[in-house]
């Protein structure tokens, strides 16, 4: 007989998007040939039987930082252990930088170094000086671009101006904004009520990152994206009222995509009490029912991804404040 498949997954648990069920699995190149209750073992040229496991599709990580602990190359080794085949990685340009030129590098870096398939989003530390560079820097094939409505003090902060000025030149051009929700002045302004002073604490973090300032910032982006008729999306939601919203801009039509990630799935707020600062994320883990409001939304399609933020640290890459 002649030889269908190169590789034949037998007995697998298959979970797609219609949903699981007992399969197998032919594969013919890099290409899935074939998901049928039983294919011929005699039809491959190598059988491997995964009966009682599960069998997904390729994941692709759309929020991965690997400028920090890693790089392009190593994140994409550890995504590979993981089951995830592609991912798209945040090209930042901090202050002084130019966003075409690193976008440019992380492109080559990834071409020589990434074991995965990758794309690239563009971020701007720099908005005034960097905002002007989408249009060349869309050259590259670059869609995406990142905007801080945060870190006011470190000067990475995108005010309305520059944001609605970055989601015209995108939505002209086929382009879509994907914006760090929280409101800047007033987070900033609650750091300094709490996180200063003899009475700091690491369990203080939470009150100065409150789901109302995401709330807004999630409200005046998807705003500001509808005057500009420009794509949103809308990372590492947290909470029920931020969920609040999304769904009414989609509701009104508007092309608002929206995130969350496994840590606002699987922990809750008191993780801070028994890790403290190393328990520290931005935006923070909420509650028990903010959590099982982030499933219910999975499950409604108000939330249309799940994604990593994957950006390993070392202990004191920020000194070791609040341990």
């Amino acid at each position: 007989m002649t030889e269908e498949f190169d590789l034949l997954l037998s007995g697998g648990v298959v979970v797609t998007g219609a949903g699981i069920r007992r399969a197998d699995v032919g594969v013919r190149g890099e290409t899935i040939a074939a998901v049928a209750a039983s294919l011929p073992r005699e039809a491959a040229r190598e059988v491997i039987d995964v009966a009682g496991k599960y069998v997904f599709p390729g994941i692709i990580d759309a929020h991965v930082h690997p400028v920090y602990l890693d790089n392009v190359g190593a994140s994409s080794r550890v995504a590979a252990f993981g089951g995830t085949t592609t991912l798209l990685h945040f090209a930042y340009a901090r202050t002084g930088d130019s966003l075409y030129q690193k976008t440019y590098e992380m492109i080559e870096d990834g071409c020589a170094h990434s074991c995965l398939d990758f794309g690239v989003h563009g971020g701007m530390f720099e908005a005034p000086k960097q905002v002007p560079e989408i249009p060349r820097t869309m050259e590259l094939g670059v869609r995406t671009f990142k905007f801080f409505m945060t870190y006011l003090k470190q000067g990475w902060y995108t005010d309305d101006y520059q944001l609605i000025k970055g989601m015209d030149l995108l939505a002209g051009r086929g382009g879509m904004a994907i914006v760090h929700c929280e409101n800047g002045g007033g987070i900033d302004y609650l750091e300094d009520k709490y996180l200063k002073g003899p009475n700091a604490s690491a369990k203080n973090f939470n009150k100065t990152h409150p789901a109302a300032l995401e709330e807004e910032g999630v409200f005046r982006a998807i705003r500001l994206a509808e005057v500009a008729d420009c794509a949103l999306y809308i990372p590492h939601v947290t909470a029920a009222r931020v969920l609040r919203p999304i769904r009414q801009a989609k509701a009104d039509g508007l092309r608002v995509f929206a995130e969350t990630c496994p840590q606002y799935l699987n922990l809750t707020e008191d993780i801070i009490d028994q890790r403290g600062a190393l328990a520290k994320i931005g935006p923070p883990i909420r509650s028990a029912d903010d959590q099982a409001a982030l499933w219910a939304a999975l499950r409604d399609g108000t939330l249309d991804t799940v994604a990593s933020d994957h950006a390993p640290k070392a202990k004191d890459v920020h000194g070791d404040f609040l341990a």
